[in-house]
Parts: C-alpha cells; sequence; structure tokens
C-alpha cells in the first residue's frame, strides 16, 4: 500500500512517520507540511492511501480531498477536534482520527483503508490489532474463530490454542473493523468467523471447535442468511 501523510505540526507527522514504519505492506511515500505541494505531488504519483491534517493553513484536510485527482485514494483524516467528523465522512474518509494518534488506533484505520481497497484475497488478506497483557499483537482474520464479549473486556478464540486472547475492547468496537464477508454478530456477546462454523442447529452455531453459539432474537437475520446461502 502507497501512502503520504500531510500536516503541518512536525510532531504529529514525526509520530505519523514512526508509526507507519511498523506496517509490513505500507510504504510511506512522502511527508508534507503543505497540501498545496502534497497535490502536486498526487498529481505525478498514483497513492493508495492519504493520512491528512485536517486543520492546516492554506488549504485544509477537507478541501484537499476534494481535489484529489483520479483515480481517488483513499482517505484518513486526522484533527484535535470532533467537529468536522460528518463532514470527513460525506467526503468517504475510511476513517476519522481525533489526536493525538496512537499506533493502535492508527492500524485500526489502516484495516478499514484494506478492506476497502479492491483485488484482496479475502483468505489470506487482513488482520486485526489489540491489545493485550500490556503489547500490541497482530492477529490474522483467518485465525479467530470467535470472539466473547466480557463487559469491558473481549475473549478472542483463537485456531489450534487453548487460551483466548483478553484484550481490553468492546464488540462493537471489533464489529466496526471485521470485514462483514467474513464475520457476522450473533448475539451481544458473540462475534464469530464464518469460515470457522461447523454448522446451525436451531438457534445455535456450532464451531468447528466444538463450542455451540446462541443466536439471539436480535440477530435472526443471520440465521436467514447463513440457510438461505447454502
Amino acid at each position: 500500500m502507497r501512502c503520504i501523510a500531510i500536516d503541518d505540526e512536525p510532531l504529529a507527522l514525526g509520530l505519523i512517520r514512526e508509526y507507519m514504519s511498523r506496517f509490513d505492506d505500507v510504504t510511506l511515500l512522502h511527508c508534507f507540511d503543505d497540501g498545496i505541494l502534497a497535490l502536486g505531488f498526487l498529481e505525478r504519483e498514483e497513492v493508495d492511501l492519504v493520512i491528512v491534517d485536517i486543520n492546516m493553513p492554506d488549504i485544509n484536510g477537507l478541501q484537499l480531498a476534494e481535489r484529489l485527482p483520479d483515480p481517488k485514494p483513499q482517505i484518513v483524516f486526522t484533527t484535535a477536534y470532533r467537529d468536522y467528523a460528518v463532514e470527513g465522512f460525506m467526503l468517504d474518509a475510511a476513517d476519522y482520527i481525533l489526536k493525538p494518534v496512537t499506533f493502535e488506533r492508527l492500524g485500526t484505520a489502516i484495516q478499514k483503508v484494506r478492506q476497502r481497497m479492491p483485488d484482496r484475497d479475502p483468505d489470506e488478506a487482513g488482520f486485526l490489532m489489540v491489545h493485550s497483557e500490556y503489547k500490541l499483537i497482530r492477529i490474522p482474520f483467518r485465525e479467530i474463530e470467535y470472539i466473547e464479549s466480557l463487559s469491558d473486556y473481549v475473549k478472542i478464540y483463537l485456531e489450534g490454542t487453548l487460551h483466548p486472547v483478553l484484550s481490553l475492547n468492546s464488540l462493537k468496537t471489533l464489529e466496526s473493523t471485521l470485514p462483514e464477508s467474513r464475520f457476522s454478530r450473533i448475539h451481544r456477546s458473540f462475534i464469530v468467523n464464518h469460515a470457522h462454523i461447523h454448522s446451525i442447529r436451531g438457534k445455535k452455531v456450532i464451531m468447528k471447535s466444538g463450542p455451540e453459539l446462541p443466536v439471539s432474537q436480535s440477530y435472526n437475520h443471520f440465521l436467514l442468511k447463513w440457510r438461505g446461502e447454502r
């Protein structure tokens, strides 16, 4: 993934540069502190992702996004202000990050960009990044069997492991980052990976590894969709 970052704050730009170096499949082509110069670069070079601060002089991030040349890259906005969120999403931004930007939050944004990009191999591509035991870990989508909510925490059950990954997170947050083509919410407490489902029995999802998970009334549409596709 070819990327550029635009921010008139040197510290913020340096932080993004350092974070981006940790992603194996992302190449940060250039960092700009001037939106006009960035637009000139984008007219010459094809880029997959633009990470841009909204509050900049001369041309702000929203104005820059409106002037992006075709084929338009994915956009991730950063800003210290919440007020621009609606405008950002009206411009079809992949994500909107409130400063200060953290590595975990940027990782979530990168996941969303990957899911929107064409020609992705759904069987191999994609991973989830979560904090667990005071470190940030990367979990390939294909290894996730199901996720269980426990109040402020989630348990992520992985293929071939006895103990789940415990993370301070919400099921709602994870649901928004996982691809709908591969994962489904079936209950207020469970998300399942389609590839690890063995069968459906009544209102229970039987996982290949053995657990039987309930489907709540609110998620009956999952049963209808699953049975309709098989």
